[in-house]
């Protein structure tokens, strides 16, 4: 499954939630990082510092153009 973990403008940045995983667990949420996960999944929240994390660790990512963002520009 793919995690949105941050998203500016119209694009949403993604990432495998296994590596999602491994890197919660690595930083201080790593009691809570299923309920990190699911917030993120719902995107009702994003985590700046998972990304960071995640690009430090150079992990593979992909970009989602949201379509309800795409819509209320239009």
């Amino acid at each position: 499954m793919k995690v949105p973990i941050a998203q500016e403008g119209m694009l949403i940045l993604i990432f495998d939630e296994d590596d999602v995983r491994e890197t919660c667990r690595m930083l201080r949420c790593r009691k809570h990082s299923e309920e990190c996960i699911a917030l993120m999944s719902d995107r009702r929240t994003q985590c700046t510092v998972c990304y960071v994390a995640l690009r430090i660790l150079d992990r593979p990512f992909g970009i989602r153009v949201s379509r309800r963002m795409a819509e209320q520009r239009n």
